[in-house]
């Protein structure tokens, strides 16, 4: 590990400027650096950027340790941010984080919140929610406090998982979601039926997975990020046996890779989805597909 060098020599915007020459050489990006720079600062002084900038902070001894440390970690084992500092926000709440669960992504942030809106506009309301490779829990989180007369199901195969999304429940205070272990809807009560069920499943294609960051690859778990060679294996069940355990009228949403949009849609035509629409994400990449489930009506995408 390096030497403590930030402690009781330069104030707190000096120690900025230094961190971020750090990590951009780390990164491979300036901007980046920048940010998390000033991130990680917050986080040891417990304060706003705008603080910092308009009063002069010296690090005390455990705060100039655990940056130091926190630094080490990011340039010298591309260790996530998120990890170091142990949470994220999600929506306006926090979300605890863990290796090796998946961290949530900005582009799940975003469907997400596009979804709220759209059941805000409609009027209606989800009652039995489902969400499949819940991971943090950080989906299921955010529907059970936006709709709290809802019920959520929050499911995955990793005991780390829904250890995670258990605390995650805790801190945000919420009673109305159930932590599930198991694959997919292998743990589900034969009699369950749901509105909405929702899923974030594995899905990088195996060639992309090989050339991702080694702050992925390295801290995240394989198996929350790709099913494979064959990269839609687990999109496929889901949506094979989702029809068992949706209401008549029932949604699902999947979020996928962006090259896999087409043969998602079609999987949907092909297990009685209706309404069926792809949703992009910041970047116009296809991010996730949505569908109804209607018993007698195969209809066609819109």
């Amino acid at each position: 590990m390096e030497n403590n060098i930030f402690q009781n020599k330069i104030d707190a915007v000096e120690i900025h400027r230094h961190i971020s020459e750090k990590l951009s050489r780390a990164y491979g990006d300036h901007s980046v650096g920048i940010a998390h720079a000033w991130w990680l600062l917050e986080t040891t002084l417990q304060t706003t950027r705008s603080s910092i900038l308009l009063n002069k902070f010296i690090l005390n001894d455990e705060q100039s340790t655990w940056l130091s440390h926190a630094v080490h970690r990011i340039v010298t084992e591309n260790m996530p941010i998120q990890y170091i500092i142990g949470s994220v926000q999600f929506i306006n709440l926090i979300i605890h984080v863990a290796p090796p669960i998946l961290i949530p992504r900005n582009e799940t942030e975003a469907w997400v919140e596009q979804l709220i809106t759209d059941y805000r506009t409609s009027l209606l309301t989800p009652h039995h929610i489902l969400d499949l490779c819940t991971g943090s829990g950080c989906i299921a989180i955010a529907l059970a406090h936006t709709f709290p007369q809802a019920t959520i199901d929050a499911v995955d195969r990793d005991e780390r998982a829904v250890a995670l999304c258990q605390k995650n429940i805790q801190i945000n205070q919420l009673n109305n979601i159930t932590t599930m272990l198991g694959n997919l809807f292998a743990p589900l009560p034969s009699h369950k039926k749901y509105d909405l069920i929702v899923a974030n499943p594995p899905y990088i294609p195996q060639a992309a997975y090989e050339k991702l960051d080694a702050s992925v690859y390295r801290w995240e778990a394989s198996h929350a990020l790709t099913a494979g060679e064959d990269d839609i294996a687990i999109i496929k069940r889901i949506i094979q046996e989702a029809p068992t355990w949706l209401y008549d009228n029932g949604r699902l949403i999947i979020e996928i890779d962006a090259t896999q949009g087409t043969r998602v849609m079609n999987l949907f035509h092909e297990h009685q989805f209706s309404d069926i629409h792809i949703l992009r994400d910041y970047c116009h990449h296809d991010r996730v597909v949505t569908g109804i489930y209607r018993k007698k009506n195969h209809g066609t995408s819109s």
